[in-house]
């Protein structure tokens, strides 16, 4: 059977549009195994193949160890003792900083 694979998502992340953007809409055969997937992705251009590696690992669930998210979430309520007792950075410090940092 074949199908036509349209990429869209209502949340489009900057790897979606790249598979967007690579692979508009191509027609495939129904593939139902790992090892059909593999055998396809062989045959996909490199660009395709990077879009599809960012997409697929946009897809994946964040990996945080209980240790790693005990301290998150430590550092998060510390944060918010922090601001309500007024140790807070003004917004428009906080913009700057962000700013400056990706502009590295």
């Amino acid at each position: 059977m074949v199908s036509v694979l349209s990429v869209a998502s209502p949340r489009l992340t900057s790897a979606n549009r790249r598979l967007r953007n690579s692979i508009r809409s191509i027609t495939v055969q129904q593939m139902s195994t790992l090892a059909e997937i593999q055998e396809a992705v062989t045959r996909l251009r490199d660009e395709e193949k990077k879009a599809l590696s960012l997409w697929l690992n946009s897809q994946a669930a964040p990996e945080l160890s209980d240790e790693d998210e005990r301290r998150l979430l430590h550092s998060l309520d510390e944060a918010i003792r922090d601001v309500d007792a007024g140790k807070g950075a003004p917004i428009e410090d906080v913009r700057k900083r962000v700013r400056s940092w990706v502009a590295k």
